[in-house]
């Protein structure tokens, strides 16, 4: 005996807050950190704002407000899928969609959809206990197991969606389809990390400088020289991960482009990510060293006599302050931000200025452009951490 599930006439369109759709990759890329250090986010985007905003401008691709992407997009065995609900919605958006019927058979167990197109014939899908069986899908642990007849109407609707509205659906299949296909090992292994771009090679020369701090290079220690000196089977210390890295990468032709790639890579970046700040600096040390021994360029010798700079030189601005205001970007608004927290420095809130700093710091960090740029925003900031001591609540710079 049949039950009838579901029919539906074409509906309007996908609501969403405009104020959360991008215009920009930059606006994409920071609604992508946010969302990747939230607790809301699923598993798959947490702590990855680069899977993440790949699911935002997919989602865009389909019409789909970001958050709706995010919730709705499933990345599985390394390949984005929809989850049904998203894509029926999706299918019933489209401006020829007429409508849609869906019904169970429980006597045979077959779940029918039947989807009817603008100007085409209705196309119909079943899916069956039968086909279920015939692919290793009935009885499998998990949804399979629990919820049976449901897996079943879902398969019959992706198929349906997929065959009638492609051009909805940009290539993208049901998630509930894609978590039953085997894991590609091989995609999986054979993944190499692109080259760095001259934007990246900026911002980790610029991280490397302030990591080091103005300090001379500690000398580093070499493990003993054998095949086997490299990355050790189960060792945990990032440090000696990457010197093992960075070392097999030096031994290959040709060696110094073959370093800095290995510098640059996902992996040996992951780790300098996971590392505290000395663990990060000593990777740089290693980096260098290997650098010198291939170049045959000697060590610098410390200045003698050389002092560290003050945290807070006298209180200037840079030379060319106000044409960096009139010019906009990343200094004018990070003055802005830290001219206000300057404002807000008081007896009550000595630290607002630290604070406003440190909140902003890594996004500022990230759109820079060049060491000039950044050198007068770091020169910007000491002039008004002066401003604040002057005042009489000195702040901790970093």
């Amino acid at each position: 005996m049949g039950t009838e599930l579901q029919t539906a006439t074409a509906a309007g369109p996908l609501s969403g807050a405009s104020f959360l759709r991008p215009q920009s990759i930059e606006e994409a890329w920071r609604v992508a950190k946010y969302i990747a250090e939230s607790d809301l986010a699923p598993k798959d985007y947490q702590g990855k704002p680069q899977n993440a905003i790949i699911a935002v401008m997919m989602g865009a691709e389909v019409g789909l407000a970001p958050m709706q992407a995010i919730q709705n997009i499933a990345v599985i065995n390394g390949r984005p899928s929809l989850w049904g609900d998203a894509m029926l919605a999706l299918v019933r958006n489209h401006p020829e969609f007429e409508s849609i019927s869906e019904t169970f058979d429980d006597a045979s167990m077959t779940a029918k959809c039947v989807i009817k197109r603008r100007g085409n014939e209705a196309h119909t899908v079943k899916f069956s206990k039968e086909d279920a069986t015939k692919a290793g899908l009935w009885g499998k642990q998990g949804p399979w197991t629990h919820y049976a007849k449901r897996m079943l109407q879902l398969r019959a609707r992706g198929f349906c969606c997929r065959d009638t509205f492609p051009d909805a659906l940009r290539g993208l299949s049901s998630a509930e389809e894609s978590r039953d296909l085997p894991v590609d090992i091989t995609a999986q292994t054979t993944r190499t990390d692109p080259k760095p771009t001259r934007t990246e090679r900026m911002k980790s020369h610029l991280s490397d400088a302030k990591e080091q701090n103005g300090a001379d290079p500690e000398p580093v220690a070499e493990p003993a020289a054998t095949p086997e000196a490299t990355v050790l089977p189960g060792k945990s210390d990032p440090v000696e991960i990457a010197r093992g890295i960075l070392k097999e990468a030096a031994a290959k032709t040709p060696a110094l482009e073959s370093l800095e790639n290995a510098w640059f890579s996902r992996e040996v970046q992951d780790l300098r990510k996971s590392a505290d700040a000395g663990q990060r600096k000593h990777m740089v040390n290693i980096k260098d060293q290997l650098k010198r021994e291939l170049t045959g360029e000697e060590k610098p010798a410390p200045k003698k006599g050389a002092a560290k700079a003050p945290a807070h030189p006298g209180g200037q601005l840079p030379a060319n302050h106000a044409d960096r205001l009139a010019a906009g970007g990343t200094y004018a608004n990070a003055f802005l931000e830290l001219s206000k927290a300057l404002a807000a420095t008081n007896a009550a809130k000595p630290q607002e200025l630290s604070k406003a700093w440190e909140a902003n710091e890594a996004d500022w960090s990230d759109e820079i452009k060049s060491e000039d740029d950044f050198n007068a925003l770091l020169e910007m900031r000491d002039a008004l951490y002066a401003q604040a001591a002057a005042k009489g609540f000195p702040q901790q710079g970093k």
